[in-house]
């Protein structure tokens, strides 16, 4: 008998659960408000850290090429621009996909998406701010350590010790210590090229020594065309197996012929 009266007071009232209804709506509706608001002013933090890359991480790529005098100011900021906005478009989505899903995964925030986008915003103002500080004081810092700590941090924070991923940080973490060494060992090797190719050399006694600038130059415009094609190998290599993958990989032999192909031709 009761469950009948309820069920005609339903009938007769059809707002007898709109309480409910109106606070799951209230409760929708400040869920999208709060990623909307958190998405605008993520982007305004995007083109800052933009501008915090190209103040630190774009002057430590092409510090050394203003300083030896091979590009101007001006010509190593248009140079620098055009490839660093090249190189984002072809390859930048693997470095992206390791900071977006590769650090902390996000199946571990169902129900939590909130959580997720502020967690990354979150690491996005922490690394602008690091970086704009350490711009400052002109110290040169890697905007990527910057972004990992942040996600990281976020990470460990929500989750506990099972959010971050251990096994993709503790490869990035290796490439930290890596990256000096073969940075290192690769400069070691070009300079030493250069330093017989160019500027050791058996003259004979009677040589004037006045010619000296005129033979170096030529001697470097002689090993330009090598290094120039061995970087235009290793790049296309990359760049051919990064975007075959993505459609039609292709067998090593093949980039390997189209690497070579490309360093003919330069």
């Amino acid at each position: 008998m009761e469950s009948t009266s309820s069920s005609s007071s339903f009938i007769k009232n059809p707002n007898f659960s709109a309480p409910a209804a109106e606070a799951k709506r209230n409760t929708s509706f400040i869920m999208l408000a709060s990623v909307v608001a958190l998405l605008s002013v993520g982007g305004v933090f995007a083109f800052l850290m933009a501008f915090s890359i190209g103040a630190n991480d774009f002057a430590n790529a092409l510090g050394t090429s203003v300083g030896s005098g091979a590009f101007t100011l001006k010509q190593a900021i248009i140079l620098g621009s055009l490839f660093e906005f090249a190189g984002s478009v072809i390859m930048g989505q693997y470095v992206t996909s390791t900071i977006k899903t590769g650090l902390v995964n996000p199946e571990s925030f169902k129900e939590e998406e909130v959580l997720f986008v502020l967690g990354m915003f979150c690491a996005l103002i922490s690394a602008v701010l690091w970086i704009l500080l350490a711009t400052y004081y002109k110290l040169p810092v890697s905007s990527t350590h910057s972004v990992v700590g942040g996600v990281l941090a976020f990470g460990l924070v929500q989750k506990g010790l099972n959010g971050p991923n251990w096994k993709a940080l503790s490869r990035i973490v290796l490439s930290w210590f890596t990256s000096p060494l073969l940075g290192c060992s690769i400069a070691f090797a070009l300079y030493y090229t250069v330093s017989r190719c160019v500027y050791v050399w058996k003259f004979p006694l009677s040589w004037d020594w006045k010619r000296a600038p005129h033979t170096f130059a030529n001697r470097a415009k002689k090993l330009l065309p090598f290094f120039a094609a061995f970087t235009a190998f290793i790049l296309v290599i990359f760049i051919v197996d990064a975007e075959a993958s993505r459609f039609h990989p292709l067998p090593f032999w093949a980039e390997l012929l189209i690497g070579l192909a490309t360093a003919a031709v330069i």
